[in-house]
């Protein structure tokens, strides 16, 4: 009876990270504010794609695995909901809807996984504390739980490395009753279900290649890992090439996207991308240094002994990928690159509590669950404090993006709109992500048109103006009405002053700032003659 009420009790966290979820993504509003467009609305695309088994064309991360769920939610959502004869159309006039569902998909998905790995681990080791631990993983990071809210690579991948620990601390703790065999297939499994997920997976890897023992089975996890990624990135295997080239390129360029100059890392950069790491993911800090505490004390008191036991062993594994992380991370720094290591905040400290005994040889036995208590209630502070405060900062973004659109609406509504990167628009949104619609962009802009006709965007990317419509630019700019730009990033101001004088025959282009958010989204008044 004991044990059915802990594996019910196992149900809270689940249930309350639904609402959790839900209420973050509601307080964001819909997904074309704020660009949470970039990537929200390119795998929207891409899933329509795959739905229809066309091409796809977005493969930067790879987020296959991604686009596969959202392909299977846009054919359910279509089924179930559709109300235009073609797919293609019902998509574009409601994206949020399709949005939503996938959405609602990887809701489902990471739910499972939370009641899946705590059930395990109470399964395995009969301790509550340990399994409620294990579920308040994803929860140590407010960088973490925001992509809960979104539909991104990382949401998907969070469950993916949450299954791993699971693994890992299983096999650690019984390597000599596992069977070499099924282990080294679902290490290779959910390795090539990650990297394909995302690339800032990649330190992961490290993981097993130190746990497993044998250069044999250390070499068989490399090729089933490497068998794996091609089997799930093979919905975009026709872009490996391309892939291959993007990937050289973040590796030898030292600017995001694989942009910058050829050289691997910029030392200046590296330094302060580092230290904002360690400065603002404090979690983080506090777990990496005491790991790195239980190693200096191994150091210090078992240098000597040859081997580690296999909980110092693990806990070596996941110090290394944090690392591996921290390196990666401090070369092309995004606060959401450092999701993965992350991850590894609690185990690290759950593997120092249990190593500090063992390395300074006294019992704490009896006293473990008290330390798992005083941590679970930690995390749970600091998550609801970060949660408290990261409402509160999206809320504002979300009320101040909604303004400037209701400023549009209620004073320029006849006026012409210049969105571009950075505007909470969702026909810039739309237009946006058939950047990346491989085959079917002309068929995208062309429905993009019919439902916002004469539509003109610029971004500093394309550095031009831009529009789906087949009216001329020129013809639309010089139709005598008001002519706003909306923007979020002021190096794009010049660059479009320089096109409307250069291309469109406006004599002393200037910009009017007629309205301007707390996001730093502004709106000017294109000033000039025409």
């Amino acid at each position: 009876m004991q044990t059915k009420y802990r594996q019910t009790a196992l149900i809270i966290l689940p249930v309350l990270f639904i609402f959790f979820s839900y209420s973050l993504k509601n307080s964001q509003g819909p997904f074309y504010l704020n660009t949470r467009y970039d990537p929200t609305y390119v795998y929207l695309i891409n899933s329509l794609n795959l739905s229809q088994f066309n091409a796809i064309g977005h493969f930067d991360h790879p987020g296959t695995s991604l686009q596969v769920i959202g392909a299977a939610a846009v054919k359910i959502n279509y089924y179930l909901y559709g109300k235009n004869p073609n797919v293609y159309e019902d998509v574009f006039e409601n994206p949020e809807a399709y949005l939503n569902m996938i959405f609602l998909f990887l809701l489902i998905i990471n739910s499972l996984v939370l009641f899946v790995s705590g059930f395990l681990i109470l399964r395995w080791f009969d301790n509550p504390f340990l399994s409620i631990l294990i579920q308040l993983i994803p929860f140590v990071s407010f960088t973490v739980d925001y992509e809960f809210s979104t539909v991104s690579s990382e949401n998907f991948l969070i469950s993916i490395i949450l299954l791993l620990i699971v693994i890992f601390i299983k096999y650690s703790r019984d390597d000599s009753t596992v069977n070499q065999k099924k282990i080294l297939i679902l290490f290779s499994l959910f390795s090539g279900l990650g990297l394909v997920t995302k690339i800032t997976f990649m330190p992961i890897l490290v993981i097993p290649l130190i746990l497993l023992k044998g250069i044999r089975y250390k070499l068989f996890y490399i090729v089933l890992t490497l068998f794996s990624f091609a089997v799930f990135f093979s919905p975009a295997i026709s872009n490996l090439n391309v892939f291959a080239v993007w990937i050289k390129n973040l590796f030898l360029n030292d600017g995001l996207y694989g942009g910058g100059q050829p050289d691997i890392v910029d030392p200046g950069s590296f330094l302060i991308n580092l230290k904002t790491i360690f400065t603002e993911e404090l979690f983080f800090t506090f777990s990496y240094c005491a790991a790195l505490f239980v190693f200096i004390l191994v150091f210090l008191k078992k240098q000597k002994q040859r081997s580690f036991s296999n909980e110092l062993r693990l806990l070596l594994a996941f110090f290394s990928a944090m690392t591996l992380q921290v390196i990666i991370v401090s070369k092309h720094y995004s606060p959401h690159y450092m999701v993965p290591g992350l991850m590894f905040c609690i185990p690290v400290l759950l593997l120092c509590i249990n190593a500090v005994p063992e390395i300074l040889r006294f019992e704490i036995k009896g006293y473990v669950n008290y330390f798992y208590t005083a941590l679970i209630f930690s995390v749970v502070i600091v998550s609801v404090l970060q949660y408290s405060k990261g409402m509160k900062e999206i809320k504002v973004q979300e009320q101040e993006a909604s303004k400037i659109n209701s400023f549009i609406n209620e004073n320029y509504n006849d006026a012409i709109v210049i969105s571009s990167y950075g505007s909470s628009s969702k026909n810039y949104a739309l237009m946006f992500s058939t950047t990346w619609a491989a085959n079917q962009r002309s068929n995208y802009i062309n429905i993009i048109d019919r439902l916002y006709p004469q539509k003109l965007y610029f971004e500093f990317w394309h550095n031009k103006i831009f529009t789906s419509s087949k009216t001329n630019i020129v013809d639309i700019l010089h139709s005598g009405k008001k002519i706003l730009f909306q923007n979020r990033y002021p190096e794009s101001n010049d660059l479009l002053q320089k096109e409307l004088s250069t291309l469109y025959g406006f004599k002393n282009a200037g910009l009017k700032e007629i309205f301007k958010n707390q996001n730093g989204e502004s709106l000017y008044e294109v000033t000039g003659e025409q």
